[in-house]
Protein backbone atom coordinates (compact mmCIF):
# COMPACT_ATOMS: atom_id res chain seq x y z
CA UNK A 1 0.00 0.00 0.00
CA UNK A 2 2.91 2.59 0.72
CA UNK A 3 4.50 1.79 -2.67
CA UNK A 4 1.20 2.50 -4.37
CA UNK A 5 0.68 5.56 -2.85
CA UNK A 6 4.09 6.93 -2.92
CA UNK A 7 3.33 6.24 -7.31
CA UNK A 8 0.50 8.33 -6.92
CA UNK A 9 2.08 10.87 -4.69
CA UNK A 10 4.92 10.88 -7.82
CA UNK A 11 1.72 11.62 -10.41
CA UNK A 12 0.19 14.06 -8.05
CA UNK A 13 3.50 15.93 -8.51
CA UNK A 14 3.22 16.06 -12.35
CA UNK A 15 1.02 18.92 -12.64
CA UNK A 16 0.83 18.72 -16.29
CA UNK A 17 -0.70 15.04 -15.96
CA UNK A 18 -3.73 16.30 -13.38
CA UNK A 19 -6.18 18.68 -13.09
CA UNK A 20 -6.00 20.73 -9.67
CA UNK A 21 -2.72 18.76 -9.37
CA UNK A 22 -2.38 20.59 -5.59
CA UNK A 23 -5.47 19.24 -4.51
CA UNK A 24 -4.39 15.50 -5.00
CA UNK A 25 -0.93 16.16 -4.23
CA UNK A 26 -2.49 16.88 -0.17
CA UNK A 27 -4.85 13.81 -0.68
CA UNK A 28 -1.76 11.85 -1.44
CA UNK A 29 0.13 13.16 1.39
CA UNK A 30 -2.38 12.43 3.93
CA UNK A 31 -2.43 8.59 2.91
CA UNK A 32 0.84 8.13 3.16
CA UNK A 33 0.90 10.09 6.63
CA UNK A 34 -1.72 7.87 7.77
CA UNK A 35 -0.41 4.41 6.01
CA UNK A 36 3.49 5.69 7.95
CA UNK A 37 1.77 5.96 11.55
CA UNK A 38 -0.06 2.43 10.88
CA UNK A 39 2.81 0.55 9.84
CA UNK A 40 4.95 2.07 12.87
CA UNK A 41 2.07 1.21 15.16
CA UNK A 42 2.28 -2.26 13.43
CA UNK A 43 5.85 -2.80 14.11
CA UNK A 44 5.75 -1.66 17.74
CA UNK A 45 2.65 -3.83 18.15
CA UNK A 46 5.20 -6.33 17.34
CA UNK A 47 7.98 -5.64 19.41
CA UNK A 48 5.94 -5.42 22.45
CA UNK A 49 4.57 -9.19 21.43
CA UNK A 50 8.10 -10.52 21.34
CA UNK A 51 9.33 -8.78 24.86
CA UNK A 52 6.14 -10.12 26.16
CA UNK A 53 6.65 -13.75 24.71
CA UNK A 54 10.01 -13.19 25.79
CA UNK A 55 9.53 -12.56 29.18
CA UNK A 56 7.19 -14.92 29.92
CA UNK A 57 9.26 -17.70 28.65
CA UNK A 58 11.66 -16.62 31.16
CA UNK A 59 9.26 -16.25 34.06
CA UNK A 60 8.55 -19.77 33.64
CA UNK A 61 11.63 -20.87 33.93
CA UNK A 62 13.43 -21.38 36.77
CA UNK A 63 16.68 -19.15 36.57
CA UNK A 64 17.03 -15.67 37.77
CA UNK A 65 16.37 -12.98 35.80
CA UNK A 66 18.99 -10.53 34.83
CA UNK A 67 17.73 -6.94 35.37
CA UNK A 68 18.87 -3.92 35.47
CA UNK A 69 17.69 -0.30 37.02
CA UNK A 70 20.45 2.86 35.75
CA UNK A 71 20.44 5.79 37.88
CA UNK A 72 17.78 7.52 36.08
CA UNK A 73 15.48 5.21 36.97
CA UNK A 74 15.07 3.05 33.56
CA UNK A 75 14.24 -0.68 34.27
CA UNK A 76 15.73 -3.26 32.28
CA UNK A 77 15.12 -7.25 32.16
CA UNK A 78 16.97 -9.63 30.08
CA UNK A 79 18.44 -6.90 28.23
CA UNK A 80 14.41 -5.54 27.55
CA UNK A 81 13.36 -1.76 28.79
CA UNK A 82 9.89 -2.63 30.71
CA UNK A 83 9.69 0.83 32.50
CA UNK A 84 10.67 3.13 35.19
CA UNK A 85 10.78 3.24 38.77
CA UNK A 86 9.76 7.36 39.99
CA UNK A 87 11.14 7.39 43.33
CA UNK A 88 9.64 4.26 44.61
CA UNK A 89 6.87 3.58 42.32
CA UNK A 90 7.48 1.33 39.17
CA UNK A 91 5.75 2.80 35.81
CA UNK A 92 5.39 0.27 33.10
CA UNK A 93 5.93 1.09 29.73
CA UNK A 94 2.67 1.84 27.87
CA UNK A 95 1.80 -1.11 25.77
CA UNK A 96 -1.49 -1.43 23.48
CA UNK A 97 -3.33 -4.18 25.15
CA UNK A 98 -3.58 -5.13 29.05
CA UNK A 99 -1.80 -8.86 29.33
CA UNK A 100 1.61 -7.34 27.80
CA UNK A 101 1.26 -4.86 30.74
CA UNK A 102 0.52 -7.45 33.21
CA UNK A 103 3.60 -9.43 31.68
CA UNK A 104 5.70 -6.48 31.78
CA UNK A 105 4.62 -5.82 35.51
CA UNK A 106 5.06 -9.38 36.83
CA UNK A 107 8.26 -9.49 35.04
CA UNK A 108 9.53 -6.42 37.01
CA UNK A 109 8.07 -7.50 40.53
CA UNK A 110 9.54 -10.60 40.31
CA UNK A 111 13.71 -8.38 40.05
CA UNK A 112 12.85 -5.02 41.42
CA UNK A 113 12.10 -6.46 45.14
CA UNK A 114 16.16 -6.12 45.92
CA UNK A 115 16.71 -3.08 43.94
CA UNK A 116 13.77 -0.80 46.11
CA UNK A 117 15.31 -1.99 49.26
CA UNK A 118 18.91 -1.28 48.32
CA UNK A 119 17.57 1.92 47.30
CA UNK A 120 15.85 2.35 50.40
CA UNK A 121 18.85 2.08 52.43
CA UNK A 122 20.48 4.43 50.01
CA UNK A 123 17.76 7.33 50.90
CA UNK A 124 18.14 6.36 54.39
CA UNK A 125 21.84 7.43 54.47
CA UNK A 126 21.79 9.91 51.90
CA UNK A 127 22.71 13.42 52.89
CA UNK A 128 19.72 16.27 53.13
CA UNK A 129 21.03 18.00 49.76
CA UNK A 130 20.23 14.93 47.92
CA UNK A 131 16.60 15.82 49.16
CA UNK A 132 14.19 18.58 48.20
CA UNK A 133 10.57 20.51 48.51
CA UNK A 134 8.89 21.76 45.83
CA UNK A 135 6.12 24.40 45.75
CA UNK A 136 3.27 22.01 46.12
CA UNK A 137 4.64 20.41 49.31
CA UNK A 138 5.93 17.42 47.26
CA UNK A 139 9.25 15.59 48.38
CA UNK A 140 11.69 14.75 46.15
CA UNK A 141 14.84 12.27 46.44
CA UNK A 142 17.31 12.57 43.59
CA UNK A 143 14.40 14.27 41.52
CA UNK A 144 12.20 11.59 41.95
CA UNK A 145 9.33 12.41 44.12
CA UNK A 146 8.79 9.80 46.89
CA UNK A 147 6.54 11.43 49.02
CA UNK A 148 4.71 14.99 50.40
CA UNK A 149 3.72 16.83 53.04
CA UNK A 150 -0.23 16.39 53.81
CA UNK A 151 -2.08 17.92 56.67
CA UNK A 152 -1.50 17.29 60.21
CA UNK A 153 -2.70 18.74 63.64
CA UNK A 154 -1.48 22.08 63.32
CA UNK A 155 -0.39 24.65 60.07
CA UNK A 156 3.26 24.27 61.00
CA UNK A 157 2.80 20.62 61.69
CA UNK A 158 1.88 18.80 58.51
CA UNK A 159 2.63 14.87 58.24
CA UNK A 160 4.21 12.68 55.69
CA UNK A 161 2.52 10.57 52.73
CA UNK A 162 5.00 7.90 51.56
CA UNK A 163 4.44 7.54 48.17
CA UNK A 164 4.87 3.86 47.41
CA UNK A 165 4.46 0.94 45.02
CA UNK A 166 3.51 -2.77 45.56
CA UNK A 167 7.13 -3.81 46.56
CA UNK A 168 7.23 -1.36 49.96
CA UNK A 169 6.32 -3.23 52.63
CA UNK A 170 5.71 -1.16 55.62
CA UNK A 171 8.68 -1.41 57.58
CA UNK A 172 10.24 -0.30 54.35
CA UNK A 173 7.73 2.62 54.28
CA UNK A 174 8.60 3.75 57.48
CA UNK A 175 12.07 3.97 57.06
CA UNK A 176 11.15 6.23 54.25
CA UNK A 177 9.12 8.09 55.85
CA UNK A 178 11.38 8.96 58.80
CA UNK A 179 13.99 10.16 56.31
CA UNK A 180 11.67 12.48 54.95
CA UNK A 181 10.53 13.51 58.30
CA UNK A 182 13.94 14.58 59.55
CA UNK A 183 14.69 16.65 56.11
CA UNK A 184 11.58 18.10 56.75
CA UNK A 185 12.75 18.91 60.29
CA UNK A 186 15.59 20.18 58.88
CA UNK A 187 13.81 22.32 56.00
CA UNK A 188 11.45 23.76 58.58
CA UNK A 189 14.02 25.04 60.67
CA UNK A 190 15.77 26.66 57.58
CA UNK A 191 12.94 28.37 56.06
CA UNK A 192 10.80 29.22 59.25
CA UNK A 193 13.82 29.83 61.67
CA UNK A 194 11.96 32.86 63.59
CA UNK A 195 8.86 30.75 64.43
CA UNK A 196 10.79 27.44 65.01
CA UNK A 197 12.91 29.42 67.87
CA UNK A 198 9.70 31.50 69.14
CA UNK A 199 7.46 28.10 69.43
CA UNK A 200 10.70 26.51 71.59
CA UNK A 201 11.12 29.73 73.86
CA UNK A 202 9.87 29.81 77.14
CA UNK A 203 7.40 31.82 78.23
CA UNK A 204 4.53 31.95 81.19
CA UNK A 205 0.76 33.04 81.51
CA UNK A 206 -0.37 35.33 79.15
CA UNK A 207 2.28 35.21 76.93
CA UNK A 208 2.76 31.80 76.96
CA UNK A 209 -0.83 31.59 75.18
CA UNK A 210 -0.03 34.64 73.03
CA UNK A 211 2.68 32.52 71.51
CA UNK A 212 0.53 29.57 70.64
CA UNK A 213 -1.92 31.37 69.09
CA UNK A 214 0.83 33.00 66.67
CA UNK A 215 2.74 29.88 66.18
CA UNK A 216 -0.73 27.89 65.08
CA UNK A 217 -1.51 31.10 63.01
CA UNK A 218 2.21 30.80 61.17
CA UNK A 219 3.26 34.12 62.41
CA UNK A 220 0.12 36.63 61.93
CA UNK A 221 -2.98 37.54 63.90
CA UNK A 222 -5.24 40.40 63.96
CA UNK A 223 -4.71 42.06 67.63
CA UNK A 224 -8.46 41.77 67.93
CA UNK A 225 -7.75 37.90 67.90
CA UNK A 226 -5.48 38.19 70.97
CA UNK A 227 -6.77 41.26 72.90
CA UNK A 228 -7.13 39.02 75.73
CA UNK A 229 -3.83 37.88 75.73
CA UNK A 230 -1.99 41.52 75.14
CA UNK A 231 -3.92 43.02 77.65
CA UNK A 232 -2.41 40.64 80.58
CA UNK A 233 1.02 40.76 79.33
CA UNK A 234 3.60 42.00 81.95
CA UNK A 235 6.50 44.49 81.28
CA UNK A 236 8.97 41.38 81.47
CA UNK A 237 6.78 39.93 78.86
CA UNK A 238 6.45 42.42 76.43
CA UNK A 239 10.56 43.00 76.87
CA UNK A 240 10.93 38.86 75.83
CA UNK A 241 8.35 38.79 73.03
CA UNK A 242 10.18 41.56 71.52
CA UNK A 243 13.63 40.13 71.85
CA UNK A 244 11.88 36.79 69.68
CA UNK A 245 10.62 39.58 67.14
CA UNK A 246 6.97 39.74 68.06
CA UNK A 247 5.65 42.65 67.07
CA UNK A 248 2.24 44.01 69.14
CA UNK A 249 1.02 46.42 66.77
CA UNK A 250 -2.80 47.99 67.41
CA UNK A 251 -3.93 45.91 64.16
CA UNK A 252 -1.85 43.15 63.93
CA UNK A 253 0.17 41.02 66.32
CA UNK A 254 3.00 39.73 63.96
CA UNK A 255 6.40 37.91 64.22
CA UNK A 256 8.42 40.19 62.04
CA UNK A 257 10.87 37.29 60.59
CA UNK A 258 8.12 36.11 59.11
CA UNK A 259 8.28 38.71 56.45
CA UNK A 260 10.69 37.92 54.49
CA UNK A 261 10.01 36.17 51.07
CA UNK A 262 11.24 33.03 52.18
CA UNK A 263 9.13 32.41 55.22
CA UNK A 264 6.41 33.73 53.34
CA UNK A 265 6.81 31.31 50.74
CA UNK A 266 6.60 28.60 53.58
CA UNK A 267 4.12 29.91 55.36
CA UNK A 268 1.97 29.85 52.21
CA UNK A 269 2.89 26.05 51.37
CA UNK A 270 1.63 25.24 54.88
CA UNK A 271 -1.45 27.16 55.07
CA UNK A 272 -2.50 25.86 51.83
CA UNK A 273 -1.36 22.21 52.89
CA UNK A 274 -3.14 22.40 56.02
CA UNK A 275 -6.58 24.37 54.79
CA UNK A 276 -6.61 22.21 51.44
CA UNK A 277 -6.33 24.54 49.15
CA UNK A 278 -4.62 26.51 46.21
CA UNK A 279 -1.23 27.95 47.27
CA UNK A 280 -1.81 31.39 47.36
CA UNK A 281 0.54 33.54 45.00
CA UNK A 282 3.27 35.70 47.05
CA UNK A 283 2.56 39.36 45.53
CA UNK A 284 5.41 41.05 44.39
CA UNK A 285 6.08 44.19 46.75
CA UNK A 286 4.74 45.40 49.95
CA UNK A 287 1.57 46.24 48.15
CA UNK A 288 -0.50 45.33 45.13
CA UNK A 289 -3.82 45.19 44.52
CA UNK A 290 -6.00 42.41 45.83
CA UNK A 291 -6.45 39.04 43.92
CA UNK A 292 -10.44 38.34 44.62
CA UNK A 293 -9.48 34.49 44.06
CA UNK A 294 -7.06 35.00 47.43
CA UNK A 295 -9.21 34.98 50.57
CA UNK A 296 -8.37 36.93 53.41
CA UNK A 297 -6.85 34.31 55.73
CA UNK A 298 -4.71 33.33 52.83
CA UNK A 299 -3.34 36.83 52.80
CA UNK A 300 -3.58 36.99 56.05
CA UNK A 301 -0.75 33.48 56.35
CA UNK A 302 1.53 35.27 54.47
CA UNK A 303 1.84 38.73 56.20
CA UNK A 304 -0.86 40.57 53.84
CA UNK A 305 -3.61 42.26 55.41
CA UNK A 306 -6.54 42.92 52.36
CA UNK A 307 -7.87 47.12 53.00
CA UNK A 308 -10.13 48.31 50.14
CA UNK A 309 -9.30 46.72 47.00
CA UNK A 310 -6.08 46.59 47.42
CA UNK A 311 -3.57 44.67 49.94
CA UNK A 312 -0.85 45.85 52.63
CA UNK A 313 1.62 44.23 54.07
CA UNK A 314 0.83 44.09 58.07
CA UNK A 315 4.44 45.58 58.82
CA UNK A 316 3.10 48.87 56.66
CA UNK A 317 -0.47 48.43 57.64
CA UNK A 318 0.81 49.55 61.14
CA UNK A 319 2.74 52.47 59.91
CA UNK A 320 -0.35 54.07 57.93
CA UNK A 321 -2.70 53.00 61.25
CA UNK A 322 0.21 55.24 63.21
CA UNK A 323 0.47 58.04 61.18
CA UNK A 324 -3.54 58.09 60.81
CA UNK A 325 -3.93 58.60 64.27
CA UNK A 326 -1.63 61.07 64.52
CA UNK A 327 -3.70 63.35 61.54
CA UNK A 328 -6.98 62.60 63.52
CA UNK A 329 -6.30 63.27 67.07
CA UNK A 330 -5.79 67.20 65.58
CA UNK A 331 -9.42 66.62 64.17
CA UNK A 332 -10.71 65.79 60.58
CA UNK A 333 -7.72 65.26 57.91
CA UNK A 334 -7.01 65.34 54.23
CA UNK A 335 -5.13 63.16 52.31
CA UNK A 336 -1.24 63.85 52.61
CA UNK A 337 1.93 62.32 50.89
CA UNK A 338 2.76 60.61 53.85
CA UNK A 339 -0.51 58.59 53.50
CA UNK A 340 -0.23 58.04 49.98
CA UNK A 341 3.69 56.87 50.31
CA UNK A 342 2.68 54.59 53.13
CA UNK A 343 0.06 52.65 51.40
CA UNK A 344 1.59 52.88 48.41
CA UNK A 345 -2.24 53.29 46.66
CA UNK A 346 -4.17 56.35 44.38
CA UNK A 347 -6.20 58.80 46.15
CA UNK A 348 -9.11 56.95 45.35
CA UNK A 349 -7.80 53.61 47.07
CA UNK A 350 -6.47 55.73 49.95
CA UNK A 351 -10.23 56.25 51.11
CA UNK A 352 -11.29 52.94 50.68
CA UNK A 353 -8.16 51.40 52.06
CA UNK A 354 -8.60 54.05 55.25
CA UNK A 355 -12.38 52.84 55.84
CA UNK A 356 -11.10 49.60 56.78
CA UNK A 357 -9.07 50.46 59.28
CA UNK A 358 -12.00 52.63 60.96
CA UNK A 359 -12.23 56.34 59.40
CA UNK A 360 -14.85 57.79 57.45
CA UNK A 361 -13.96 60.01 53.78
CA UNK A 362 -16.38 62.82 53.45
CA UNK A 363 -15.83 63.73 49.90
CA UNK A 364 -16.41 67.37 48.70
CA UNK A 365 -15.86 69.57 46.01
CA UNK A 366 -12.78 71.08 47.92
CA UNK A 367 -11.43 67.25 48.00
CA UNK A 368 -11.95 64.07 50.50
CA UNK A 369 -11.35 64.41 54.34
CA UNK A 370 -11.22 62.39 56.83
CA UNK A 371 -12.34 61.55 60.37
CA UNK A 372 -12.33 58.74 63.20
CA UNK A 373 -15.61 56.67 64.01
CA UNK A 374 -15.99 56.33 67.74
CA UNK A 375 -13.97 52.99 68.40
CA UNK A 376 -14.72 49.67 69.07
CA UNK A 377 -15.55 48.39 72.21
CA UNK A 378 -12.02 46.64 74.10
CA UNK A 379 -11.86 43.83 75.32
CA UNK A 380 -13.45 42.74 78.39
CA UNK A 381 -13.91 40.53 81.20
CA UNK A 382 -17.52 39.44 80.12
CA UNK A 383 -15.99 39.02 76.91
CA UNK A 384 -16.27 35.42 75.14
CA UNK A 385 -13.18 33.52 73.00
CA UNK A 386 -14.65 31.95 70.10
CA UNK A 387 -15.85 28.32 70.32
CA UNK A 388 -13.08 26.78 68.30
CA UNK A 389 -10.13 28.59 70.45
CA UNK A 390 -8.15 26.45 72.38
CA UNK A 391 -8.95 28.87 75.29
CA UNK A 392 -12.84 28.60 75.02
CA UNK A 393 -12.56 25.80 77.93
CA UNK A 394 -11.33 28.85 80.46
CA UNK A 395 -14.95 30.89 80.00
CA UNK A 396 -16.90 27.92 81.67
CA UNK A 397 -14.19 27.79 84.17
CA UNK A 398 -15.70 28.76 87.95
CA UNK A 399 -14.12 29.73 90.97
CA UNK A 400 -14.44 29.32 94.77
CA UNK A 401 -14.15 32.15 96.41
Amino acid sequence: WIAHIRTWTYIANRSDWLVDAPSWQEKARAIEDHLSDALHDRITQRFVDRRSAFLVKQLSSSRELLASVSRAGEVKVEGHPVGRLDGFRFVPDAVPNTEASKTLLAAANRVLRGEIEARVSELAAAPDDEFALDPEGKLLWRGGVVGRLIAGESALDPQIEVFAGHSLDSPLRETIRRRLASFWGMEKRRCLAPLVRLRHAEFDGAARGLVYQLCEALGVLPASAVAAQCAGLSGKDRKLLAKHGVRLGTETVYLDGMLKRDAMASAALLWSIHSKQEVPKLPGGVAAPRDRAISGDAYRAIGYRVLGPRILRVDKVEGLAVVARRLARQGTFGVTPELLSLASASRHDLASMLADLGYRAIHEESGTTFHARPAKKRFAATDRPRADSPFAKLAALTFAR
